[in-house]
């Protein structure tokens, strides 16, 4: 792998070399200096820039991915196993659950049981029956992203 890097080194260096004569040859040529020519438009340069523009764009995909499609299937899926484990509680206490902290005291791998993938807590309403909701990617209540289960 080093040895791919010296060898992509040293072909910038040579076309970095070979656009630094061209220009100067221009510049000889009409008398006028180029220096954004010569220093902005280098091909060292234009490729760095290239891969910042396609690392960022890479970066923002992914947090774009995460935001609108991994979390609000993540929090789906935690929030039917917190489902499940509300029903199994009412079945046999034989009472209706009144918070989540319920389900986590005592438990320790059930702490994040508390808040949906964005950070924020669940809301939990019981009357009449039970309603899960988290507030979705906005993280405000009562908006079209909201993400219930009811039962």
């Amino acid at each position: 792998m080093w040895l791919l890097e010296i060898f992509l080194e040293l072909g910038l260096l040579v076309a970095d070399e070979r656009h630094y004569k061209k220009v100067r040859k221009k510049e000889k040529a009409d008398g006028s200096s180029r220096p954004i020519q010569k220093y902005v438009l280098s091909p060292s340069v234009k490729i760095y820039v290239s891969v910042f523009v396609i690392v960022i764009f890479l970066i923002g995909s992914w947090f774009l991915y995460t935001v609108l499609f991994a979390y609000p299937k993540q929090t789906l899926k935690e929030m039917k196993t917190i489902t499940h484990a509300i029903v199994s509680y009412e079945e046999n206490t034989g009472k209706k659950i009144q918070s989540l902290e319920t389900l986590v005291v005592g438990r320790p791998l059930r702490k994040d049981w508390l808040k949906d993938a964005w950070g924020k807590p669940y809301q939990l309403t019981t009357i009449p029956n039970f309603q899960l909701i988290s507030a979705g990617s906005d993280s405000q209540f009562g908006t079209e992203d909201d993400i219930r289960i009811s039962h």
